[in-house]
């Protein structure tokens, strides 16, 4: 094959990232900073999917998370760790940082970690397990907090709603 053709066939191989098919070694840019795609989690309850990628830079971690339609209303936010005691199961208000946040949604999802190819052994990887949650958002819906229960361990996130606008991304491999 000449050279020409084989570069025409790779450049149509190429799919532009979106927050539903980001990859691993992606990269995410949010408020100018930029961030390399960690892990993608794929979340599935009664058929509704949703996706949690786990975005680092040399100082911190944070996860963007994208709803089953994330052209909606609450469809794109980014989580940020937090350290709160909660009761298990979490009650239906708390109180965090000034804020009062509901309870909005709650559940069970299987929870599986997209595996790239390049790493398809279990080293590293976690199988799928049940997550049970609880979402939150703030009275004066400005900001979203999630709990999760990993095995024994609740984990609470405090998040912010995003638009498509203000994510830029750039593939990490083809």
């Amino acid at each position: 094959m000449p050279f020409g053709e084989r570069r025409q066939s790779k450049e149509r191989a190429y799919v532009p990232r979106t927050v539903q098919n980001l990859r691993a070694n992606d990269i995410v840019t949010y408020v100018g900073r930029d961030y390399i795609v960690a892990h993608k989690y794929i979340y599935e309850e009664a058929g509704v999917r949703w996706f949690s990628y786990e975005l680092k830079d040399a100082d911190q971690t944070i996860y963007l998370a994208v709803g089953p339609d994330p052209q909606a209303e609450g469809g794109l936010a980014i989580y940020r760790r937090q350290i709160l005691a909660v009761e298990d199961p979490p009650p239906r208000e708390i109180l965090f940082q000034g804020r009062t946040y509901v309870l909005t949604e709650q559940g069970e999802a299987l929870v599986r970690e997209e595996r790239p190819p390049e790493r398809a052994e279990n080293t590293g990887f976690f199988a799928p397990q049940v997550v049970a949650y609880w979402g939150y958002t703030a009275t004066d819906q400005t900001s979203y907090l999630s709990i999760e229960r990993w095995g024994n361990v609740l984990e609470v996130s405090i998040g912010e709603p995003v638009t498509n606008a203000e994510l830029d991304f750039l593939a990490g491999s083809a």
